[in-house]
């Protein structure tokens, strides 16, 4: 065996390598081990790229501790082995190319190297490492025109309009009319009677999004910054307000009256390559430490900030937002994802948070008034005294256009509320899931 022995493509099973063999037209020579004259790589090249493949995929577990300190067997395969597993191939010249490969382990002079390797499960920190050096650049440097923040999203993101879980799902999820998502609810508090009161005259300028340049800044969006924060579920719309013990909370649902394409941040989390991703190509490496990084992604976007964390802890996913708003390729109206209040177990699971960017949050006949006649009460007192029984009393007539700013508002309307499922919700407890750690006392001399 020499490094410059000549191999054809028909000795390797592994299609992209074979291919790439196959296209050498600048070295058809006899094969060394056919002796057909075709195209050809050296033992020696393809030898790198084994190794290549090996430092990028492959741990060597020869050194773990267990083996060297208390002589236990290496975890995985011997380079053999792995080599068979990734030639697709029990030819000799598989013999010949570990051979040559361990030729180039430096060890002891007369120890035998004798690796074993196993798959590589996590390459997400190639990218975590740049996501982290993003996060700290848009929190120390500069959140607006970040050449690198644009970047990194970029890498992560834009191409999610053509990624598929292994199980061939896309990761947009479309909603609308016809769609399983069709309905929003929103939940609102109030912190007054009066406050509650002129709400329900107005649901949907009220409890719809606030106008443009209001609002304070939320997981997905920055101050001023109008969107449409919605859950699949009334109780996850509840628990996204956090309200406190003894307020009130208007809540009701909202018709989706358009199609939306929704980034599904579950379905990002099980994004796959395909199975005909070869560990040869050079775009492997990239594309599936990228489907690593974004198993993870979910969790670090949902996890919860604390309320005085919050205006530090929303930047990255506000930048996100940001990204996928103003993205016309992708052209996504939203994100669906899961709650941070609510725990992901039982049938709570099946609930997500959803919230529309300001291109697609706009309500019918928000920036409309009443004409008098509209009146809403809260309490109900008879000879037993008052009790909350809230009434919206409507004269029949339509709704006249008021003239402010918001008359010029020239997005397509996409949700409209439903009256008839507004409900006040009273406050009188609220429920906590905690997880006990006991605190381990040791007295110290």
């Amino acid at each position: 065996m020499t490094a410059a022995n000549r191999v054809c493509a028909k000795h390797i099973g592994e299609a992209y390598l074979a291919g790439l063999i196959a296209k050498s037209a600048a070295s058809v020579l006899p094969c060394s081990y056919c002796g057909s004259v075709a195209a050809t790589l050296s033992l020696e090249e393809i030898a790198s790229r084994c190794s290549t493949v090996l430092e990028n995929f492959y741990e060597p577990t020869g050194l773990a501790e267990k083996v060297v300190e208390y002589g236990a067997d290496p975890d995985g395969d011997p380079l053999n082995v792995c080599l068979e597993e990734l030639l697709q191939s029990t030819d000799p010249v598989v013999s010949d190319l570990s051979e040559l490969i361990l030729d180039g382990y430096e060890c002891d002079p007369g120890e035998n190297p004798d690796p074993f390797f196993i798959r590589r499960h996590e390459l997400g920190d190639r990218i975590g490492v740049q996501w982290r050096r993003m996060s700290e650049s848009l929190k120390n440097e500069a959140r607006m025109f970040n050449p690198d923040a644009l970047a990194t999203l970029e890498m992560v993101f834009g191409t999610v309009g053509d990624d598929h879980t292994y199980y061939g799902q896309g990761v947009i999820q479309l909603a609308g009319p016809g769609m399983p998502l069709h309905r929003l609810h929103r939940a609102r508090v109030l912190q007054s009677d009066e406050s509650l009161e002129h709400a329900l005259e107005h649901p949907a300028r009220e409890l719809g999004p606030p106008p443009k340049g209001k609002g304070r800044a939320g997981r997905m969006n920055v101050a001023g910054v109008s969107v449409f924060y919605g859950a699949t579920t009334a109780s996850i719309a509840l628990a996204e307000v956090r309200p406190p013990v003894g307020s009130k909370v208007l809540s009701g649902e909202f018709e989706i009256i358009r199609e939306l394409r929704l980034l599904d941040l579950d379905e990002l989390s099980m994004v796959d390559t395909g199975t005909d991703m070869s560990l040869f190509d050079p775009s492997a490496l990239e594309q599936i430490a990228r489907c690593h990084f974004l198993s993870d992604l979910t969790n670090r976007l949902t996890m919860p900030v604390m309320p005085e964390d919050e205006g530090m802890g929303y930047i990255v996913t506000q930048a996100i937002a940001d990204y996928l708003a103003t993205n016309k390729q992708l052209n996504i109206d939203g994100i669906y994802f899961k709650s941070a209040q609510v725990p992901a177990h039982g049938h709570q699971s099946e609930g997500r948070n959803v919230v529309l960017f300001h291109k697609s949050s706009r309500v019918a006949r928000a920036e409309s008034i009443y004409r008098e006649g509209m009146t809403a009460y809260l309490m109900e007192e008879d000879e037993d005294g008052s009790r909350i029984e809230p009434c919206i009393h409507w004269n029949g007539k339509e709704p006249v256009r008021a003239v402010d700013w918001r008359e010029q508002d020239a997005r397509e309307v996409t949700l409209e509320v439903d009256l008839k499922s507004l409900v006040v919700r009273e406050i009188r407890a609220v429920n906590f899931v905690a997880f006990d750690h006991e605190v381990t006392y040791v007295k110290t001399a």
